[in-house]
């Protein structure tokens, strides 16, 4: 009786020292994943951040191409006003030939402010284009990071499915 008791109690040994091992390295596992959850949260909250401050960058680049906006629209209206202004003096050259030399002074004049101010709304172009093309660029990268959380959540929610259903 003796002998099958020790054979029993090895038996029993042997399949404690099994289970025993089977339940280590279950845990290992667990711990593992556990600590990519935990780098994938990180990496999630890091996007978020970079994620905020892009919207926050991407309001900021839409005021000032608001601004920008305003300025040509505005740079855009004085020309214009200053081609009208240019071409009444142009009219009033022609009916006035004896007052021929102080008009071209007063309109060499104009036409430099309006050259300057058609070269002003050139830069203030160049600018919203310039603006435009980076706010193109950060939604686009905003974009790339939804979908990046979109795939890391998925991610992390499948790991977590497959740890539910591996106990």
């Amino acid at each position: 009786m003796s002998d099958r008791l020790q054979t029993l109690q090895g038996e029993l040994q042997s399949i404690l020292d099994e289970k025993m091992a089977a339940l280590q390295t279950a845990i290992a596992n667990a711990e593992e994943t556990t600590r990519g959850i935990v780098t994938a949260e990180l990496e999630i909250a890091r996007n978020e951040q970079d994620a905020a401050s892009m919207a926050e960058d991407t309001k900021r680049l839409e005021q000032d191409l608001d601004a920008s906006k305003a300025k040509a629209d505005a740079a855009r209206k004085s020309n214009e006003a200053l081609r009208g202004e240019r071409d009444e003096l142009a009219l009033m050259l022609a009916g006035v030939e004896e007052e021929g030399s102080d008009l071209h002074a007063e309109v060499a004049e104009l036409r430099e402010k309006v050259a300057k101010a058609e070269a002003a709304n050139a830069k203030l172009q160049a600018e919203q284009e310039s603006l435009q093309s980076k706010l193109q660029n950060l939604e686009e990268t905003a974009s790339k990071m939804r979908a990046l959380k979109a795939e890391l959540m998925s991610s992390i929610k499948q790991n977590m499915d497959e740890l539910s259903g591996g106990n």
